[in-house]
């Protein structure tokens, strides 16, 4: 019944505000729940509420540095789900748009590839589509102190990457060709999220390098430079109303 009486109310009152829906700090597996800290788990509550409100439109605020692949793209088709959902129910389209502040990186940008149209500040840093493995060898640190390395596996490739083993040039192309991999699957997202509106080659787009928000318009991932503020009064008008949705935390969790 309380559910059918918020559908109502929505349906009658909806469509004048546009929810916001803020995400800030790195993209992290869902066992981390911290406030500066975004994955599915994190933000699936306020995203659904943004959605089933009836917004005029939905505003993702997004200020990342990257993190993981698997939740970025766990989120975007989130997304991507509950404005197919709520745009049958509330019988229009609902917009999506992304508002790139500090930067959107790597997974940052992931993100905002759930939104229809991308908008950012002329200083925001944008793009960074690649991917990334770091570690350190540990070996001759091993050595000096007298560390002798102990490791029982079954199947021959379980300590691959051992920082305490010299690299095996086989692992190191099993490395490579896997983040290649990954790397593909991000610049389909791309390539399917900004369409035609893409405006440089490949290898100037794709090669992990990030740029500021002007630049990022001129190459097409961004499709203009503007505050959330000033985009949304002059595309929804002067009197539309803003409703933010925040993820829940815990008290435990600000400790």
């Amino acid at each position: 019944m309380l559910r059918r009486l918020a559908e109502t109310f929505a349906r009658r009152y909806g469509g004048r505000q546009v929810a916001i829906v803020r995400m800030s700090g790195t993209i992290v597996e869902q066992s981390v729940q911290r406030p500066n800290h975004i994955n599915l788990e994190r933000y699936n509550v306020c995203l659904t509420s943004a959605f089933a409100s009836n917004p005029r439109a939905v505003a993702l605020q997004i200020n990342s540095p990257g993190g993981s692949p698997v939740q970025s793209s766990l989120i975007v088709k989130r997304v991507r789900q509950l404005k197919e959902k709520y745009g049958k129910i509330y019988d229009r389209e609902i917009p999506v748009v992304a508002f790139l502040e500090d930067s959107a990186l790597s997974g940052g940008y992931y993100l905002a590839c759930a939104a229809d149209t991308i908008v950012c500040e002329e200083s925001s840093l944008v793009g960074s589509i690649g991917v990334i493995v770091s570690s350190f060898g540990l070996q001759g640190l091993a050595d000096k102190v007298g560390l002798e390395r102990r490791v029982y596996t079954a199947g021959s490739n379980k300590n691959q990457l051992d920082p305490f083993l010299p690299e095996d040039p086989a692992q190191i192309e099993k490395v490579k060709a896997t983040l290649n991999g990954m790397h593909e699957i991000f610049i389909d997202v791309v390539k399917k999220s900004r369409k035609d509106r893409l405006r440089a080659p490949d290898d100037e787009l794709f090669n992990g390098d990030f740029f500021h928000g002007k630049r990022a318009q001129e190459l097409g991932l961004a499709d203009e430079v503007s505050s959330l503020h000033d985009y949304c009064q002059r595309e929804y008008g002067d009197k539309v109303g803003f409703r933010f949705f925040r993820p829940r935390t815990a008290f435990p969790q600000l400790f």
